[in-house]
This record gives C-alpha cells, sequence and structure tokens, in this order.
C-alpha cells in the first residue's frame, strides 16, 4: 500500500506486524482515512499475522465517539477472521490532556485487544513495547 503524502491519516508497515497511521489531523476524514486503511489491512490478511498497530495522534486526540464507533464494527469484523487476535496490541500516542482518561476508558470495551498509550517523542519506546 504506498504512502499517500497528502493524506489526514499516513500509513505504512514498518517492521513485519507493525502497522503505523499517522494522523495529520484531528477529524471525521482522518479517522475515515483509517478505517479505510485497516479495512484493506483485514480483508487481506498474512497467514497467522499477529497485527500491532502504532497510532500517533500528537495533532490532537480523534473525535473519540465517532472513532470508537467506527472501530467496533471494524473490530468484530477482525475477531471473525483471526484466531491469534488475543495477541494483537495497540500503541497510542497521544497528547496529554484530559480527553485521554476518556480514550482510555473506551479502550477497555476491547478487552482481548492489549493498549498502552505513549506521549508524543516516545515512538521508540512505543514499538520496543509492540515488539515485546
Amino acid at each position: 500500500m504506498a504512502i499517500n503524502e497528502t493524506a489526514r491519516c499516513k500509513y505504512s508497515k514498518i517492521e513485519p506486524n507493525i502497522h503505523e497511521f499517522i494522523f495529520t489531523e484531528s477529524s471525521r476524514k482522518a479517522v475515515d482515512e483509517f478505517i479505510a486503511i485497516m479495512q484493506d489491512i483485514a480483508a487481506n490478511p498474512a497467514e497467522g499475522e499477529i497485527i500491532h498497530n502504532l497510532m500517533d495522534s500528537s495533532v490532537g486526540v480523534q473525535p473519540i465517539a465517532y472513532i470508537f464507533r467506527r472501530t467496533r464494527s471494524m473490530m468484530k469484523q477482525f475477531q471473525s477472521q483471526s484466531q491469534s487476535q488475543s495477541s494483537s496490541k495497540l500503541a497510542l500516542i497521544l497528547p496529554t490532556g484530559p480527553l485521554v482518561q476518556g480514550v482510555e476508558m473506551m479502550l477497555r470495551s476491547f478487552p482481548s485487544l492489549q493498549t498502552r498509550i505513549f506521549k508524543p517523542g516516545e515512538r521508540d519506546k512505543a514499538i520496543l513495547w509492540l515488539n515485546e
């Protein structure tokens, strides 16, 4: 999948099992681009791949209700396709602020997904955690 340099959500696969998403703005359109990329990944799963995602939203928290509504149905699709879903991880890079607690609470609704929130500038730390 090519990287679109004008995208609101830039995608690259940085290691064999880490998908990196870098949001360039906080908006519903950025979330829609993210969902479209994730649906492409789900449509072409690699045999036995454990999916780890690194989402860098240093620009700000994405629209919380919107992204969780969109990702909930997508997570059901991933779970039905993947036996290894319990091993999947999500590292989020978010600026500190009151909305981060709301994100943490909503992430608990995905018990089969290991999640951890990192601060901007902690990308290397997030990658290390994903590789553990």
